[in-house]
């Protein structure tokens, strides 16, 4: 005697359903995401004394550039280190005078530059270009700080 299995016949697997379930938790997951701030800066810098020709006394600090900003959006005023600059013409001439010809103290040289929220975009750019480097008739670029951070402005 043979038994014979039944198979249900129009039995359906409707997948709808649980797709759109996997694209409602994908784009819950996505909205609620919070992408944390570095813990810390774990880049490590040689010393400039070993295998260089700079003096350590060549190494300058991290520089703190501060842009404040007037009601209109403009800058109302720009401080390097605390001390205050006429303007981004001035800032590049300091950053020059501290970090001199030397290309090794240029990339191990730091900015942060804080800003106020009210602060027009063109005043950041301007900032941000002053602190790069210089452009040199060859067409080269000759770099001034080997890093620029944006910061928290307190």
């Amino acid at each position: 005697m043979r038994i014979r299995s039944r198979l249900a016949v129009g039995v359906r697997l409707d997948m709808t359903p649980m797709i759109d379930i996997v694209f409602q938790l994908l784009v819950f997951f996505a909205m609620t995401l919070q992408i944390a701030a570095p813990e810390g800066d774990l880049a490590m810098h040689p010393s400039l004394s070993h295998g260089t020709s700079d003096s350590p006394a060549s190494f300058v600090p991290p520089l703190l550039v501060v842009l404040r900003a007037d009601p209109q959006g403009g800058m109302r005023s720009l401080e390097l280190n605390g001390r205050p600059l006429a303007g981004t013409n001035q800032l590049h001439r300091e950053i020059e005078r501290l970090v001199g010809n030397s290309p090794t103290v240029a990339a191990a040289t730091e900015a942060r530059l804080a800003c106020d929220r009210e602060l027009s975009y063109e005043h950041t750019i301007a900032a941000v270009t002053a602190l790069s480097g210089s452009r040199l008739s060859t067409g080269e670029t000759k770099p001034l700080v080997g890093k620029v951070r944006f910061v928290e402005l307190k």
